[in-house]
């Protein structure tokens, strides 16, 4: 059966720059011992291996797919997306595009880790940078995994959230911290003292308010330090698992777990909450995270750091204006 997407645009508030530095800076100072945020020129990207230079110019946001209704929907998992359709649903065909997703069956057979890097033009993909990463042997420990390049048609899989921006030089937002301070805000989910979720926690607190989207994206690079990283199975998850739940009630699917001890560039989105408004019970994606390394051996989502008197984190980011929910579905639910 044919597929087509469908599209429900959200305007987003867009706090200045100066100002969401000032609160990610009082953020992450509760829990690292150095920290600086400030407003400035955008590094040159491509020396982190990025395909465009900046984060410049007009950013949207889509959010594709969902975990619950997409990867844990066997009628779903099979979807693939592609950049230059995705965008074509709110009339962007010139755009620099990173994200995180599901890497797409239709190039790699299996379920994969998605970090999505590339640049389009006129609807037409001009240069893809984007890694997938899967679980090629599940019989040992840690579990063999292979890195490959994408294809040029820009494809992902079942979920996927995805900036775009014109990829040009511009002012971000730089945020950086190194040393976590593990005597602040304990906490047993390490996720709580997690760079990027500090960041949306910030926000949320902020602007509370259903109404008001606030959506950042860009990239985080892990300077230095160990990571806990992961990869899905080679498989998707079996009909009556959840999202969420002990690995009993998973029927056995688990993501893969991985420590990397190496600079990891991150592809990251994330927002103050799921909001509201949406059809058909879908919410946004809090945050999401994958990344790649340059000498491409690793690739995959990122979860936190294990290394507190050594990580570094330097982050370029910027705010969205709008963001997209992206669906595929039948010619009858268009």
């Amino acid at each position: 059966m044919t597929k087509h997407q469908r599209c429900h645009t959200a305007e987003l508030t867009v706090p200045s720059k100066a100002e969401l530095a000032k609160l990610f800076e009082d953020a992450l100072k509760e829990n690292y011992a150095e920290v600086q945020c400030t407003v400035g020129p955008c590094p040159d990207l491509r020396k982190h291996g990025l395909v465009c230079e900046g984060l410049g110019g007009k950013v949207e946001y889509a959010d594709c797919g969902t975990v619950l209704k997409s990867m844990f929907n066997p009628d779903k998992q099979l979807d693939v997306f592609t950049v230059p359709a995705t965008g074509e649903t709110f009339g962007r065909k010139d755009a620099f595009v990173i994200g995180s997703g599901a890497g797409s069956t239709d190039e790699f057979v299996v379920n994969s880790e998605w970090c999505g890097n590339l640049v389009m033009k006129d609807g037409v993909v001009q240069e893809n940078g984007s890694y997938a990463s899967f679980v090629t042997d599940m019989s040992v420990l840690p579990e063999a995994r292979a890195v490959r390049k994408c294809n040029k048609r820009g494809e992902f899989g079942t979920i996927g959230n995805v900036l775009f921006t014109d990829g040009t030089p511009g002012d971000v937002i730089i945020a950086k911290a190194r040393v976590r301070r593990v005597d602040k805000n304990w906490s047993e989910d390490p996720h709580d003292q997690e760079f990027i979720r500090i960041l949306r926690t910030a926000i949320n607190k902020q602007w509370p308010d259903a109404k008001d989207h606030v959506l950042i994206g860009g990239v985080m690079v892990v300077v230095k330090g160990k990571t806990l990283t992961h990869v899905m199975p080679p498989y998707f998850p079996p009909p009556g698992s959840k999202p969420g739940k002990s690995w009993p009630d998973m029927n056995g699917w688990s993501e893969r777990y991985f420590v990397s001890n190496k600079q990891l560039i991150g592809c990251t989105t994330f927002l103050n909450h799921q909001g509201a408004g949406l059809p058909d019970d879908l919410k946004w994606r809090p945050d999401h995270t994958h990344f790649f390394t340059q000498d491409e051996s690793e690739c995959g989502h990122y979860h936190h750091d294990l290394d507190p008197d050594v990580i570094e984190y330097v982050a370029y980011l910027v705010p969205a204006a709008k963001a997209h929910k992206v669906e595929l579905v039948s010619a009858s639910k268009l």
